[in-house]
């Protein structure tokens, strides 16, 4: 029984530390970076980076006020800053209704949604569906590892065998639920790294079929935002955190798989 107990303890730790991993992925702002590389220097939306949920640009304050001259004064601006908004994109409720949701020459790829100027009755403003995918992989692995942080403190104190025998399988089933939920997470975010580029790109071929101009939106090189090549893109170390949180929680899996081999022996 004192070895089962031990085992419990090391998968209580490994537990705690994969839901703090995990938890911390989730939070920062680093899973994606995505740069446009012949962009001009006058172009505001020209890097960015994005978290589950939100995009963030890096915006230079001294371009935005004019002070910039090429692209090494944004390089070395101190008063550089990321402003996030949600990364939601401007989809029509009907196919038909394309060129009317892209009509409004003030908005872009990037700002439609927060600028609320756009068509309320013909358009809308959604998350692609691999993000809402992974969000809701996320609260399943985040709400599974939270409660298994209580199941594992029982298994790793409690001696009554008639709750044991509940309470490992549950454990362990929980574990894998978590574990596949996050490689889930993982395999989205990495097969999806250019989604964000497929949809500004999918929005210019769009607006210039439909002869619509966005002068106004400072896109004085727009003709780099129609070929993917133009932009590179990254995983940011978000994604590295949320690796060694799957790790972590898949050897939390093996750990209770050990203590359900070890209940079996009258020893143990």
């Amino acid at each position: 029984m004192q070895r089962f107990h031990r085992l419990g303890s090391v998968g209580l730790g490994l537990i705690i530390v994969a839901i703090t991993l995990h938890l911390v992925a989730i939070s920062l702002d680093h899973w994606k970076s995505i740069k446009c590389n012949n962009c001009t220097v006058g172009y505001y939306f020209k890097e960015w980076r994005s978290s589950i949920t939100d995009r963030c640009y890096r915006v230079s304050m001294l371009n935005y006020l004019n002070y910039s001259t090429g692209p090494s004064d944004i390089i070395h601006d101190p008063f550089t800053v990321y402003i996030c908004v949600p990364n939601q994109y401007l989809l029509p409720k009907i196919e038909d209704y394309t060129g009317e949701c892209l009509g409004n020459n003030i908005i872009g790829p990037h700002n439609a949604c927060t600028s609320k100027e756009y068509n309320h009755t013909l358009c809308q403003c959604d998350y692609p569906s691999s993000t809402k995918a992974i969000l809701g992989l996320t609260i399943i692995s985040s709400v599974t590892l939270g409660l298994m942080i209580i199941a594992a403190h029982f298994a790793s104190y409690i001696e009554h065998d008639f709750i044991l025998k509940w309470l490992i399988p549950y454990g362990f089933f929980s574990l894998v639920i978590a574990f596949v939920s996050m490689v889930t997470i993982l395999f989205l975010t990495g097969t999806k790294e250019i989604e964000d580029v497929d949809y500004i790109v999918d929005w210019r071929l769009k607006a210039y079929a439909y002869n619509i101009s966005s002068s106004s939106l400072n896109d004085t090189n727009i003709d780099n935002e129609l070929n993917p090549d133009n932009f590179t893109t990254a995983l940011g170390y978000s994604f590295v955190i949320e690796v060694f949180a799957a790790y972590f929680t898949l050897i939390s899996a093996v750990i209770y798989a050990l203590m359900f081999l070890a209940k079996k022996r009258p020893n143990a």
